[in-house]
């Protein structure tokens, strides 16, 4: 079923037969699991006086069902409930004279399936039911969160976070959440039991944060930084005076079992594999491990950088592979914490010294290594990977750099488009510039807002404007550029609206696409005709902010308008939403040489920093750490490819090492 259809008529079928429905949905070409089971049974249409109710619907979620159903003029309702199909009218309601046209039968076991089936009464006189539906409630799965001060909160079924009852954690220290546990003990159909470690102690919920309880007996430092649940019902808890010893249900008191001069224990970890052997980390002292359930520690710190250790993890198939977490570093040990290994993170540093502009809209090297960029303040050279920055901007008119673009055979040709300005050209890698909109007759007329080269025939040039369409700039023999419109043809194919981003498939002739201002995406063989063609009606009102084309497959296309990336695998015919990236503003699109095969790896600059992705852009993953500005621009170096540079319009340019 097509995307936008959120309903099925299923007509041709046999009254008094009960049929059984479930949903799935395909996200790139990946089918999710079923829906809970529906069912309905197609009957005569009643010949009573009284009309029976219809739109009978039934939505489940955690311990209920929600019926609901149209409304009948002048009646009250019956409803009807079995655990097996074909519920039986006429007897005792499940429900009688319900006054509004929906019921939420709760609390109701989970995993068990119900069927429904509502009448309509008037005057005592009872309809027919139409329809019955059933469902199945399940547990909806939670995410829970601990705050610094405000207590627990928790994920509600459409994702939305609601504050926990937190009343029984009290005012002050405990609502100042410093870990929060799941027993993984508890069976899956069951309320999750919680536990909480805070400034005030340990509290427990056995039904999923409502309400808590604490038996803090013995802990005789009660502000607990970690929180730790090992085999057999033990917690252990880490404080500023070292590690607490308890229970899960409370029946015991703490015994301590830490060594109080290793100062506060920020994590703990329990061998999955042998629960005598735990772990513990300081914010001054490094990592200690005992081998004998605490009774006795030892310092662990061989390899490590520093010793202010603020996590530590057990890998759960393989107890000798650990982690430690500090701050900017983390650490690996392959032999129980022996001897630890630092591991390269990368970096990302904000290089925009001497770069007098905050605002950044196009980045691009050549193979010579030169890193230029164009923005608010004109076109700058960097020489050093963007550790200093030279003005170029000599004869530039304004200094307002919409995009740059460069001849690939030709290192030091270099064009700018300039806000209201057209076109500038230099030929010595942009210390002087000259105007290049064209002679007479053959001018570019309207507000450039992007510009690529054709990489098959640096002479050409397109540039995608804002009211005017599409320019073809072609290089003369005396160097300078003439232009002429796209958007003759005498059918208006390509509509007049703004062009926000342009893409190339080199060839003989090569094709080039043209993402429009509401309007869509469309596509262009240059092979002088100039006729336009609708790509795909799938984004046809959208704004194509930011466009890619595989560099081998170039049937593979992406468009990232506001709010989502989309990909199609059939030049354009069909687009697929990209679910990872369906919340996020998407400016700009390009790949990543260094992930093989090439065209598998890619990057997309978003209102909220750079996603990563390594699959063909099916999955992503945020690379912003701490990018606070929306990004407008990304370059993979060409020379090393394991540097990438952000452009951002509000922070400069930052520079991240992988």
């Amino acid at each position: 079923l097509f995307r936008s259809k959120l309903q099925y008529n299923h007509a041709g079928l046999t009254n008094g037969t009960p049929y059984y429905y479930v949903v799935t949905a395909v996200v790139g070409g990946v089918e999710t699991a079923p829906s809970a089971m529906v069912s309905s049974q197609p009957a005569v249409k009643d010949n009573s006086p009284n009309v029976p109710p219809d739109g009978v619907k039934v939505t489940t979620g955690d311990g209920q069902n929600t019926i609901r159903w149209n409304i009948v003029s002048g009646a009250t309702y019956n409803l009807y409930r079995q655990t097996t199909p074909g519920v039986a009218i006429g007897g005792t309601p499940f429900q009688a004279g319900l006054p509004a046209a929906n019921f939420t039968d709760t609390p109701i076991s989970n995993g068990t399936p119900a069927y429904y089936a509502v009448t309509a009464v008037i005057n005592n006189v009872e309809s027919a039911a139409l329809t019955e539906v059933s469902a199945t409630p399940v547990r909806m799965t939670a995410l829970y969160v601990g705050t610094g001060g405000g207590g627990v909160f928790s994920s509600g079924p459409a994702g939305e976070f609601r504050k926990a009852s937190n009343t029984d954690l009290g005012t002050g220290d405990g609502l100042d959440i410093s870990s929060l546990l799941i027993d993984p003990t508890v069976s899956p159909s069951s309320l999750p039991t919680l536990y909480a470690g805070t400034r005030g102690g340990v509290y427990r919920s056995v039904d999923a944060g409502e309400s808590w309880d604490s038996n803090n007996t013995g802990l005789t430092e009660p502000a607990v930084l970690s929180l730790t649940l090992g085999p057999g019902g033990i917690l252990y808890a880490g404080t500023p005076a070292g590690i607490f010893k308890g229970v899960t249900d409370g029946s015991a008191p703490w015994t301590s079992i830490g060594i109080p001069s290793m100062g506060s224990v920020t994590s703990i970890a329990v061998d999955p594999a042998d629960s005598q052997t735990i772990y513990a980390t300081s914010a001054t002292g490094g990592i200690f491990k005992s081998a004998d359930g605490g009774a006795s520690w030892s310092a662990i710190n061989q390899g490590l950088t520093t010793t202010d250790i603020r996590s530590i993890l057990v890998h759960p198939q393989d107890r000798n592979l650990l982690y430690a977490g500090a701050v900017g570093v983390l650490f690996k040990s392959v032999n129980g914490g022996t001897q630890w290994t630092p591991i390269d993170l990368g970096s990302l540093e904000n290089v925009s010294n001497a770069l007098p502009t905050a605002s950044v809209k196009s980045i691009l090297s050549e193979s010579n290594g030169m890193l230029y960029a164009g923005g608010s303040a004109g076109v700058f050279k960097s020489v050093n990977q963007g550790k200093s920055w030279t003005a170029m901007n000599t004869r530039l008119a304004s200094r307002e750099v919409q995009a740059l673009a460069f001849d690939p055979d030709q290192p030091g040709i270099l064009y700018a488009a300039l806000a209201g300005d057209g076109i500038y050209k230099s030929l010595d890698g942009g210390a002087s510039w000259r105007e290049e909109n064209g002679p007479a007759g053959q001018q570019i007329t309207k507000f450039v807002t992007t510009l690529i080269v054709d990489p098959g025939q640096p002479t050409r040039l397109y540039a995608g404007t804002s009211g005017g369409g599409v320019f073809r700039g072609t290089v003369g023999l005396n160097g300078h550029l003439s232009w002429s419109t796209m958007n003759a043809d005498a059918n208006a194919t390509l509509p007049t609206g703004g062009v926000y981003s342009l893409a190339i498939v080199p060839g003989s002739p090569p094709t080039l696409y043209a993402g429009m201002f509401q309007n869509g995406l469309f596509k262009v063989v240059d092979d002088g005709s100039d006729t336009w063609f609708r790509v795909s009606d799938d984004l046809a009102d959208r704004s194509i902010n930011a466009l890619a084309v595989h560099p081998q497959l170039p049937s593979v296309l992406f468009a990232g308008i506001t709010r989502g990336l989309y990909k199609s695998g059939d030049t354009g015919a069909n687009f697929n939403v990209v679910s990872d990236l369906e919340k996020f503003d998407i400016h700009f699109i390009t790949f990543d040489p260094a992930v093989a095969p090439f065209g598998s790896g890619l990057y997309a600059g978003t209102d909220s920093g750079v996603f990563k992705s390594t699959d063909q852009g099916d999955h992503w993953s945020p690379l912003d750490d701490g990018m606070a500005s929306p990004v407008y621009a990304i370059l993979v170096d060409p020379q090393q490819s394991n540097i990438v540079y952000a452009g951002t319009i509000a922070t400069g340019i930052y520079r991240r090492t992988q």
